[in-house]
């Protein structure tokens, strides 16, 4: 009878302790885990001859986003600037948005239908994609 409760009580005393390295291997990887995601929201507005849609890019993760293409409906796109904006790094120039940055694009459309999909493409193989209603 002794020797049952023993091993009772070593195999729950080994299931405690893998319960803790297993929890704190968790926390550690976590906590140390690099990644990138980006949170987007947009708004249209009409302009002469066609629509500007604003995207609000915030990188939430760790690692900074590296942005490859930006797409509308599926197709590449040029990001146009807007003086008072700061889209620079969409036209050649630096790509990256860094661990907690916001930036802000200006895409200029011409006629098109009621919604619009604009997607970034990033270095990391991520896709973020909003949907935007066109007044």
């Amino acid at each position: 009878m002794f020797v049952v409760v023993a091993a009772v009580v070593l195999f729950l005393a080994v299931l405690a302790v893998a319960t803790g390295v297993a929890h704190w291997a968790t926390e550690y990887i976590h906590a140390h885990a690099r990644y990138e995601c980006l949170q987007l929201s947009a708004w249209a507005e009409r302009v002469p001859g066609g629509y500007r849609v604003y995207v609000r890019v915030r990188n939430v993760g760790t690692d900074p986003a590296v942005v490859l293409a930006v797409l509308v409906d599926g197709e590449p796109h040029e990001v146009s600037g807007d003086g008072a904006l700061d889209i620079g790094r969409f036209t050649g120039g630096d790509q990256t948005i860094e661990a907690g940055e916001e930036d802000l694009l200006a895409l200029e459309l011409g006629a098109r239908g009621r919604v619009v999909e604009v997607k970034i493409v990033t270095a990391g193989g991520g896709e973020y994609a909003t949907y935007v209603w066109l007044p």
